[in-house]
């Protein structure tokens, strides 16, 4: 997993979250809208706080791309959170892998 720092088009410092990949045979066992919203919460969220950042975000898509390799995560993210993408600052970090993230960005939590 990866954390991006950069900045929305509003100038807003924001942090993405790239590769959610769980192990699959951990994931199967588990509620994974539970184990996401829990992992966002209760470890990401703090974090996010002491960055001073205005939003933490996760890249969309169809196929999960730069978000995520496991079906049911991407099923589960996208359904909930990638309806209205967040545009961000073009930056190297933002093409990570060859994703262009620039534009499907969807906020996971929001600060200000």
């Amino acid at each position: 997993m990866l954390f991006l720092r950069g900045q929305n088009l509003a100038g807003e410092d924001i942090l993405v979250v790239r590769g959610f990949n769980p192990l699959q045979n951990v994931i199967t066992q588990l509620n994974v809208g539970d184990f996401f919203e829990n992992f966002i919460t209760e470890w990401l969220t703090p974090r996010a706080r002491e960055l001073g950042v205005a939003q933490i975000l996760i890249p969309g898509g169809a196929d999960g791309g730069s978000q995520t390799n496991q079906p049911d995560v991407s099923i589960y993210i996208s359904g909930k959170y990638n309806a209205s993408p967040v545009l961000l600052h073009d930056s190297p970090d933002m093409h990570f892998n060859e994703y262009d993230i620039t534009g499907s960005c969807g906020a996971v939590r929001m600060f200000r």
